[in-house]
């Protein structure tokens, strides 16, 4: 491993490579070692793969690898942190495996290279876990909670759109007559012999 540009070491027109480079037999000069590999030492062929759970990018400095960072996990040789996929996430560093990576429980969620869960914000649900995203309560259900695994259907007097926090009372002169409806459309005029506020019907 040497760079045939000097006439000293350790034969005429040979030198030793830097540490972070590395020559092949009749190299006339060094080259950097790539993303992924380093060369610690002097004098070096071939550079060596970074550990798994370790990684270096670029092309200087490539005499150390760097600790994989929280969210992400580093298989062997890798040039970059691969991020944990979306419904994971990871808080520590040095993962080796996307496996490593921790499912997120139900009514939580995680975006791709999370480090931690995030609670599903409300007028959304998760039910299994290991989700990207949170799903809207749907047309006729409601939440007002963080973090919920299901939606309440929505009282009576008043209708819930999809992705609801809180139900809507039914608008002037109508009235929400049953559990469950979707949208002011749903609302039924007010009964005869009635007025109604809120979505109820009044004497």
């Amino acid at each position: 491993a040497t760079d045939l540009i000097n006439a000293t070491y350790p034969s005429p027109g040979c030198k030793p490579t830097d540490p972070g480079f590395y020559a092949t037999t009749g190299s006339a000069k060094q080259i950097p070692c790539g993303p992924g590999t380093i060369a610690p030492n002097p004098s070096t062929a071939k550079c060596e793969d970074c550990a798994a759970g370790k990684y270096r990018g670029g092309t200087t400095n490539a005499t150390v690898c760097d600790e994989c960072t929280p969210g992400n996990y580093c298989p062997v040789g890798t040039g970059a942190p691969l991020p944990c996929e979306e419904g994971t996430y990871s808080d520590r560093t040095g993962l080796v495996d996307a496996s490593q990576c921790t499912k997120t429980a139900p009514g939580y969620y995680a975006p791709v290279g999370s480090t931690k869960g995030r609670e599903c914000p409300p007028g959304s649900y998760d039910e299994q876990g290991g989700q990207g995203r949170c799903d809207l309560c749907p047309a006729g259900k409601y939440t007002p909670l963080y973090s919920q695994t299901e939606c309440t259907i929505c009282p009576n007097s008043s209708y819930c759109a999809i992705g609801a926090a809180s139900p809507t009372a039914c608008g002037p002169g109508t009235v929400g007559d049953r559990t469950g409806l979707g949208d002011a459309s749903e609302c039924t005029p007010c009964f005869l012999g009635f007025w109604c506020s809120a979505g109820q019907a009044i004497t």
